[in-house]
């Protein structure tokens, strides 16, 4: 455990954090909230919500 101590947050552009969104709401579908994935990625859940409505209108979730 004593090997994480050191680990330093992750620092994302934007379209980083709409890929990892995007990864996650694929694999996860209807499992994972959008509360969830906002604290996972530390980012507002609007967006979250923004990009989850994109993919239902592309047919990818």
């Amino acid at each position: 455990m004593a090997a994480y101590g050191n680990l330093q947050p992750v620092i994302w552009n934007d379209q980083e954090r709409r890929c990892a969104v995007i990864q996650i709401l694929c694999i996860k579908g209807n499992t994972i909230s959008n509360t969830q994935v906002s604290e996972l990625l530390k980012i507002d859940r609007r967006r979250v919500a923004e990009l989850r409505q994109q993919l239902r209108i592309q047919g990818l979730s």
